[in-house]
């Protein structure tokens, strides 16, 4: 995820088209675009996307469902938007700013679409078990949830 570039030693993050970010990567860019939004008065919520654990214990998502569900974001999100993952291998997040806060109906019809979107490109087994959510970043990131 890291690139040297030049002789100064300066690392950029990049992320290759068709690929994701770790779980570190992913975890920085949510603290970065939290502090923009403090500044900037803007809402940070994180889209999530996982299979519903059968036994009680996390799923983890085969590759090639996760290469759908990257492939669905990608259809559905803004290009500018942040995907990658926010438990390696078992949960896949999305990065979504606001300039404002938007109506629960607005984030519960957004979040309709997602599942309905990602579910369509999954086998009917898979599909059936699939989590959205949609949830404030702070939330999340205060409870201690990150795995």
């Amino acid at each position: 995820m890291f690139k040297q570039a030049g002789p100064a030693r300066l690392r950029v993050l990049e992320c290759q088209p068709g690929s994701e970010y770790d779980q570190e990567t992913f975890h920085y860019f949510v603290s970065v675009e939290q502090a923009r939004a403090q500044r900037s008065g803007a809402v940070v919520r994180l889209l999530l996307v996982s299979l519903e654990p059968v036994t009680g214990s996390p799923v983890p998502l085969p590759r090639g469902v996760a290469r759908q569900v990257f492939a669905g974001l990608g259809a559905i999100l803004r290009d500018t938007d942040i995907v990658g993952w926010y438990t390696q291998r078992v949960v896949i997040g999305a990065v979504l700013v606001a300039p404002h806060r938007e109506a629960a109906e607005d984030i519960s019809v957004f979040q309709r679409r997602v599942q309905l979107t990602l579910s369509r490109r999954l086998p009917p087994p898979l599909a059936a078990g699939l989590q959205v959510a949609i949830v404030p970043c702070q939330q999340i990131l205060s409870s201690g949830a990150r795995s």
